[in-house]
């Protein structure tokens, strides 16, 4: 009867090691969120104004193969990161499976520990690429809302121009959202002109090398 029994604690065992296994993976760690919480993570409603900057990038490819090779260049080659922001170290799926098409999710994890959830919102290929991230778990970034990323492809006569606008939306209960306009200046000023702005060179640097 013993036997029995503890072959049957066995079983049970095994079987509640396996679903706690099964719910230690279906967590997204840096977010401490299931993914089935962050594929019901609401959308954010649209914000106005937004603090925005561009940068450019010539490459000497036709539009169609610069915009192909752009959209199958992995994040955590393109984000690596600089002194003052953290890289991408993986993404996880959480709507569809290759971040190709509109409407698809994903979880992006930074080496700091730290994430966000982002939404490709367009993919018209050759021209558009655009996605939004939002739910930052960063401690930096909890000023906020949301931001806005795209590139748009362009022939020129050396190959293609990449232009890459990025927008944020600041939270108007937090600082420096809740200055209104000055907020965002000091946003645009102390952040986005300098900090972001190099990540986002660098970003373009790093698939211009891929080339």
């Amino acid at each position: 009867m013993f036997k029995l029994t503890q072959g049957w604690i066995g079983v049970l065992l095994v079987s509640l090691a396996g679903s706690v296994s099964a719910m230690e993976s279906d967590e997204i760690q840096c977010l401490s969120a299931s993914r089935s919480g962050l594929v019901d993570l609401p959308f954010p409603v649209d914000a106005e104004p937004l603090v925005s900057v561009t940068e450019r990038l010539v490459i000497p490819l036709p539009v169609d193969e610069a915009y192909d090779r752009f959209k199958l260049f992995p994040l955590t080659q393109f984000m690596t990161g600089t002194e003052d922001l953290a890289g991408v170290a993986r993404t996880h799926p959480l709507v569809g499976q290759d971040y190709l098409n509109t409407g698809e999710r994903r979880a992006v994890c930074l080496k700091n520990g730290f994430g966000a959830v982002e939404e490709l919102v367009d993919a018209t290929p050759p021209g558009r690429f655009a996605y939004r991230v939002w739910a930052y778990n960063v401690p930096e970034a909890q000023g906020i809302e949301y931001a806005d990323g795209e590139f748009l492809f362009k022939p020129v006569e050396q190959g293609t121009e990449i232009t890459w606008n990025y927008s944020f939306s600041l939270k108007t209960d937090r600082f420096p959202g809740s200055f209104g306009a000055f907020g965002r200046w000091l946003f645009s000023k102390t952040f986005l002109e300098s900090t972001w702005r190099g990540y986002m060179q660098l970003a373009l640097h790093n698939f211009e090398s891929s080339l």
